[in-house]
């Protein structure tokens, strides 16, 4: 059941931070293990040094999103530019250059970013409700 839970909230993070594939390909692909490896996410027993995500407050000020339009002027749509990424962390590209001539972006690195991000909005929320308590 909590890999259920897990398609579905990724689904929901391709669906809205999806620049390398489209709502269409991540709702309805056939190969859910393409998909899935496209995400990068993994079982903690097939890594080693594995470290919790440092905080940094100024990476989700760099990130910036887009209304991109191909240059062919047919295709719009919402994401990130690999340039930007790159400034941010090379960690957020994924090499394919067998395939491409331009990296992939990695989404389940934007996903750890923003969650990062809403756990220490979490904790300076709950700071501030306890010194709210104290001050009564």
């Amino acid at each position: 059941m909590k890999y259920r839970h897990l398609y579905y909230t990724l689904t929901s993070i391709i669906l809205i931070f999806s620049s390398t594939l489209s709502a269409y390909e991540a709702v309805n692909t056939s190969n859910i293990h393409e998909w899935v490896t496209k995400l990068r996410f993994s079982d903690q027993r097939l890594k080693e040094n594995i470290e919790p995500l440092k905080y940094n407050p100024d990476l989700i000020h760099i990130i910036q999103p887009y209304a991109l339009q191909d240059a062919s002027g047919n295709s719009q749509s919402l994401g990130f530019s690999i340039e930007n990424l790159e400034t941010v962390d090379t960690r957020l590209l994924i090499d394919n250059m067998e395939t491409s001539i331009t990296p992939d972006i990695d989404l389940t690195g934007i996903a750890a970013i923003l969650v990062s991000e809403v756990k220490a909005l979490r904790a300076e929320v709950d700071a501030l409700k306890a010194d709210q308590r104290v001050g009564y």
